[in-house]
């Protein structure tokens, strides 16, 4: 693919490199796949640059239906754990100490906090829209 059909597509440079990389490694990546989940999948993702942690856990938790994989560096998933957990905000490493006594299990945790319909709380200021209308 031409670099402006990336660009027209909205995928920069650097996400562009990436997707080719994965393409690059895919026939191992589906050997690796096909098999049980291990941590060998895990460090074959996280092994390709521009894959990180949080990509690694979204990919696992989509392919495998991991149990365990908890998206770290989300904007907002450990602030909530922890408000949920301790009513205070915290960050990726609380929020991994909160959910250890369910290692094996801090996905499904994590899912069923979602699924709940608990929310932390919020203290900017609620938004007011003026109804600019004619009447």
């Amino acid at each position: 693919m031409p670099s402006w059909e990336w660009h027209r597509a909205g995928v920069d440079g650097a996400r562009a490199a990436t997707v080719r990389r994965v393409a690059e490694r895919a026939p191992a990546l589906e050997r690796l796949g096909r098999g049980p989940l291990d941590a060998g999948l895990h460090r074959a993702l996280r092994s390709i640059p521009g894959l990180g942690p949080w990509t690694a856990a979204e990919i696992l938790q989509c392919t495998h239906g991991d149990p365990d994989s908890v998206s770290v560096f989300d904007f907002h998933l450990a602030d909530t754990v922890c408000w949920f957990f301790d009513r205070r905000p915290g960050d990726d490493r609380r929020m991994l100490e909160l959910l250890e006594p369910w290692r094996g299990d801090r996905q499904r945790v994590v899912r069923l906090l979602r699924a709940s319909g608990f929310r932390k709380p919020s203290f900017a200021p609620r938004l007011h829209p003026e109804d600019h209308r004619q009447r």
